[in-house]
């Protein structure tokens, strides 16, 4: 996407949030007419936990550790959506890791973290493996 803005590629493919993360980030981007195409629709936002953890809503992730997604991907993005949507300052009252999805997996079965957002393709082995 940044690219396409800055004027390196004439075209670009790009999902919605990403689209409104970079110029949320970039605001002195030029304002270039863009095309976003949805290629699929199907993409599901997971947010995975274990029963221990006793997380049974987003807002009772307030106060837990996170991992929501790599830093600056989609995943990140509606993960802090998510939670703001549920009251939750996701900067100030989740402890964040910024993990992939497989590394999430991980450190949920390791009891690093207590909860992860995911938002991708299914099926997505790591989930799978998961659950």
């Amino acid at each position: 996407m940044s690219r396409v803005a800055w004027g390196a590629y004439d075209m670009g493919f790009s999902d919605l949030a990403a689209l409104m993360e970079f110029h949320a980030n970039n605001p002195d981007a030029p304002n270039k007419p863009v095309a976003v195409m949805m290629l699929h629709n199907n993409t599901p936002a997971a947010v995975l936990t274990l029963k221990k953890s006793g997380i049974k809503t987003i807002a009772d992730i307030k106060a837990k550790r996170a991992s929501v997604g790599s830093a600056g991907s989609s995943t990140e993005s509606i993960a802090d959506r998510m939670l703001m949507a549920a009251g939750v300052d996701p900067m100030t009252e989740v402890t964040r890791d910024n993990l992939g999805v497989a590394e999430s997996a991980g450190a949920i079965k390791d009891g690093k973290v207590d909860v992860f957002f995911w938002i991708g393709g299914v099926p997505t082995p790591a989930v799978k493996d998961l659950v």
